[in-house]
C-alpha cells in the first residue's frame, strides 16, 4: 500500500508482493474465502482482499484456541486495553538562534565514529549519534546535547522526554533527528458489560484515547537539532504497535512495528476454576471475538504536528496485509516507509500478519525473522522442530517499501548477524536441537543432539527458496555468534569449548565447511578488522565450560582452512554489554584501538554465607560492581591494553560505560551518568560532564 506524504492511500500493484514457502515437510494450511492468489498451483501470494475477510481469517483462527483464560496455543497474543496517550507539543520551527556551522563539517569514519552497524551505508538506531561536532545521547530519558566542537566539550542542550514515553533509540539525518520509545505504560481495559455490539468499536472510545496491545505502543518524536541549545519537537507519531528496530539509508527511515491481536478487547477470566465457571469464560471469549472487526485486527495510530493532532486511523490498510499459507500468528507485523525531509506521517506501509524477531537490511532488502518454536496444534499434536520464517521487502526505492516474500528454514537465529545478503541470496545461520518429527516423518536426525546450519535461500517466484544447506556445525552445542564476510561465514558455537568453523559460500548451491579451530571459551562477538584479521569479543572459559571473564581474541582467517588465534587477552570475572549489543563495541582503526565496556563484580573469597552455617557451605560475599571500559591496542603483534575509563559511582544509575565514540583526538565514553573526554592515546581522563 502507498500513500501520498500527508496520507492520501492508493493501492500498490500486486507484483513482487508474494508469501511465502513453507518448510517442505511442514502441512500447509488451505487459504480462505476472500484471500488473492497470485498462484493457484504454487499458493504464493495470499494477500485480503477486504477488512471483512482478514476479520473472518482473524477470527476463525482465534476461535480455534480461545479458551477460558483468553487466547493460547501460537496466536502471538496480547490482551490489549484502551490506554490514555496524552498529546506531545509540537513546536513550530523559528530561526535558529545558532545555525550549524558547515564551515566545521567532518567527515564519518575520519574525523569522527559512528555506530558500529552490520552494513556499510545502512545506520541503525541507537542511544548516541554524533556529526562530529555534536554528541546526541539518550540517559535518564532525556535527550542531551553535548558540544564537542571545542577543546572543551560541555553541555550544550537537554529536551526531557514525555513522562508515558520512554526513549529507547534514534537516528539523525543532518538537523533531523528521531526519537523511538515505547508508549503509555497504563491501561483501561475495554468492556462489553452491555453485550450491545458496542464492543472493539473506536468510536465509542474518547478520541484522546488509543487502544495498545499489551499495555503500551511505540512513539515516534521528531526533533529539530540545528541549534542544539534550543532543540524543538517538530512531530510526534503514536502508534499501538510495538517498537522492534529500524534501519536509515540516506533520508528515508524503515521502523518495523509488531502489534499483538486482537487489541482493544478484554478477556473474561473463571471467578473460581471450577468447570462451570470455565465454560462459561470460555463462550464470553468467544462471544468477545465473534464481535471484533479489522479496527481490533489492524493497529492503529495519528500524528501530531503544527497544525494539529490527526484523529487515529489505521496503520496500514486491510487489502495491504498478507499472510503466510501457513499459519503464523494474529499480530500484525509493519514496516513504515518514512521520509525525514517529510515529516513523520509515512509515505508507505507494508504489514504481514505474523511476528518478528530479529532484523537484517542490506542496502536493498529489509529481512524479518520469527524463530517459531515447537508447539502443539489446534489438535494438542506437536511438531518437535524448531524453524524460523524469514519475510523480504525490497528497500531499494527511497519512498517505497515492497514485500517480496517469505521462506522458512529449520533452526532458529541468534540474531541480526545470523543472516547476510550477497548477489540476491540471502544466507542465514541457524541451530536445532534433537529429532524433528511432523506427522510421525523423521525430518531431520542429529542424535538428539543441538546441531548448526547456514542455509542459502534466493527469491522465486515469491517464495524465499532453499538452494544450498550445510550442516554438521557444533553438534550438542548451539550458536554464539555469527559473521558472514564476502563469500565465508565465520560460526561459533559452544557448549565446553569453542569451535570457530569457516563456511566457504562461494558456490551458494554448495556451501561447506572449509575449516575448524577449537580453543577455550567463545565469541559471542565478532568484527572484521581488515587484513583478514577477526576480533572476537566473549568469555574465556575452563575445560568444563565455566565461563571465567571478558575475553578479547585475534583470529587470522587469511586461510579458511586454517583459522588461529593469534593473539587474546582476559579480563578475570568481567563481562561486557558487547558480548550482546553490537553498537557497545567500538574499533577505530586510525589508532588500531578496540574499546569494550566492562562490568567486573566486586567479591571478598571465604566469607560465611549465612550465620552459624557450615563452612564448607561458605560462599563470596557480593560487595558490588566495578564497571567502566577497556582499550586495548590490537595488532597482528598483540593485545595490549591501553588504558581503562571509569565514571563516578552515582547511585541514581545502574549499567555503568554503555558507550564509547571517537571525536578528532578525545574519546568520549557515555554512561547513564553523564559523559566523559579521555585522551585516546593513554585513556587519561580530560572532562566530566555529569548529566543533570
Amino acid at each position: 500500500m502507498t500513500r501520498n506524504a500527508r496520507g492520501t492511500r492508493w493501492a500498490k500493484p500486486v507484483a513482487g508482493m508474494m508469501l511465502i514457502g513453507a518448510l517442505a515437510a511442514l502441512p500447509a494450511l488451505t487459504g480462505c474465502a476472500g484471500v488473492e492468489t497470485a498462484n493457484a498451483a504454487e499458493a504464493t501470494l495470499e494477500r485480503f482482499t477486504s477488512c471483512a475477510a482478514l476479520t473472518d481469517y482473524a477470527q476463525s483462527r482465534a476461535l480455534e484456541t480461545v479458551g477460558p483464560y483468553g487466547l493460547g496455543g501460537d496466536t502471538y497474543s496480547t490482551f490489549g486495553g484502551v490506554a490514555r496517550i496524552e498529546g506531545l507539543a509540537a513546536t513550530t520551527p523559528s530561526a535558529p538562534t545558532q545555525a550549524a556551522d558547515a564551515s566545521a563539517t567532518k567527515t564519518a569514519g575520519v574525523d569522527f565514529s559512528t555506530t558500529n552497524v552490520q552494513e556499510a551505508g545502512v545506520d541503525e538506531p541507537d542511544i548516541v549519534k554524533s556529526d562530529g561536532n555534536r554528541i546526541f545521547a539518550l540517559a535518564k530519558n532525556r535527550l542531551y546535547a553535548v558540544d564537542v566542537s571545542a577543546p572543551t566539550p560541555r553541555i550544550a542542550g537537554i529536551l526531557a522526554m514525555p513522562n508515558d514515553t520512554f526513549a529507547r533509540d534514534m537516528l539523525i539525518s543532518a538537523n533531523k533527528l528521531i526519537v523511538i520509545g515505547d508508549g503509555p505504560a497504563g491501561v483501561r481495559p475495554a468492556t462489553d458489560p452491555a453485550g450491545d455490539g458496542t464492543f472493539g468499536k473506536r468510536a465509542a472510545i474518547a478520541t484522546d484515547s488509543l487502544p495498545v496491545s499489551g499495555g503500551g505502543g511505540s512513539v515516534l518524536i521528531e526533533i529539530d537539532v540545528t541549534d542544539a541549545t534550543a532543540m524543538k519537537v517538530l512531530e510526534t507519531l503514536q502508534t499501538e504497535a510495538r517498537y522492534v528496530t529500524a534501519r536509515l539509508s540516506g533520508t528515508t527511515a524503515r521502523i518495523v512495528v509488531a502489534a499483538g491481536g486482537p487489541m482493544g478487547i478484554s478477556f473474561t477470566y473463571p471467578a473460581d476454576g471450577g468447570a462451570a465457571d470455565e465454560a462459561k469464560a470460555g463462550q464470553a471469549n468467544r462471544n468477545h471475538l465473534a464481535r471484533t472487526t479489522a479496527d481490533n485486527w489492524i493497529p492503529r495510530y495519528r500524528v501530531t504536528s503544527p497544525a494539529g493532532t490527526s484523529a487515529p486511523r489505521p496503520l496500514v490498510s486491510c487489502d495491504a496485509v498478507s499472510r503466510p499459507p501457513t499459519f503464523s500468528g494474529l499480530g500484525t507485523l509493519t514496516v513504515l516507509t518514512v521520509d525525514l525531509n517529510a515529516g513523520l506521517d509515512p509515505i508507505d506501509t507494508d504489514a504481514v500478519m505474523a511476528s518478528g524477531e530479529n532484523v537484517y537490511a542490506s542496502p536493498q532488502s529489509l529481512y524479518i525473522a520469527t524463530n517459531r518454536w515447537a508447539m502443539p496444534d489446534a489438535q494438542g499434536n506437536v511438531a518437535q522442530v524448531n524453524t524460523t520464517q524469514i519475510h523480504k521487502f525490497d528497500t531499494s526505492s527511497s519512498s517505497q517499501t515492497t514485500y517480496r516474500g517469505s521462506g522458512t528454514v529449520i533452526g532458529h537465529t541468534l540474531n541480526q548477524f545470523s543472516m547476510s545478503e550477497f548477489e540476491g541470496n540471502l544466507r542465514i545461520a541457524t541451530t536445532e536441537a534433537g529429532v524433528g518429527v511432523v506427522g510421525g516423518d523423521v525430518i531431520v536426525d542429529n542424535g538428539g543432539q543441538s546441531e548448526s546450519y547456514v542455509t542459502v535461500l534466493d527469491e522465486t517466484n515469491g517464495k524465499l527458496r532453499q538452494i544450498g544447506q550445510v550442516g554438521g556445525l557444533g553438534k550438542g552445542e548451539r550458536i554464539f555468534a555469527v559473521r558472514f564476510i564476502g563469500t565465508n561465514a565465520y560460526v561459533v558455537t559452544f557448549k565446553q569449548t569453542d569451535p570457530l568453523s569457516t563456511i566457504d559460500l562461494s558456490n551458494p548451491t554448495a556451501p561447506r565447511i572449509a575449516g575448524e579451530l577449537k580453543i577455550a571459551g567463545y565469541s559471542a562477538y565478532l568484527h572484521p578488522i581488515g587484513d583478514n584479521l577477526l576480533i572476537g569479543v566473549g568469555q574465556d572459559a575452563s575445560e568444563e565450560g565455566r565461563t571465567k571473564g571478558l575475553q578479547v581474541s585475534l583470529f587470522d582467517v587469511s586461510d579458511p582452512a586454517a583459522p588461529k588465534r593469534l593473539h587474546n587477552a582476559v579480563l578475570a570475572g568481567a563481562n561486557s554489554d558487547a558480548e550482546w549489543d553490537h553498537h557497545a563495541f567500538l574499533w577505530w582503526p586510525t589508532k588500531s584501538l578496540a574499546v569494550v565496556p566492562f562490568q567486573l563484580v566486586v567479591a571478598a573469597a571465604d566469607t560465611v554465607g549465612a550465620a552459624g552455617g557450615n563452612p564448607a557451605t561458605r560462599v563470596p560475599e557480593y560487595l558490588g560492581f566495578v564497571t567502566g571500559a577497556v582499550g586495548m591496542r590490537v595488532t597482528r603483534d598483540g593485545i595490549n591494553e591501553a588504558g581503562r575509563v571509569t565514571h563516578p559511582n552515582d547511585p541514581q544509575f545502574v549499567g555503568g560505560v554503555r558507550r564509547s565514540l571517537v571525536v578528532g583526538e578525545t574519546l568520549f565514553t557515555l554512561s547513564d551518568g553523564g559523559i566523559k573526554a579521555s585522551a585516546i592515546d593513554d585513556l587519561s581522563e580530560q572532562a566530566w560532564l555529569p548529566f543533570a
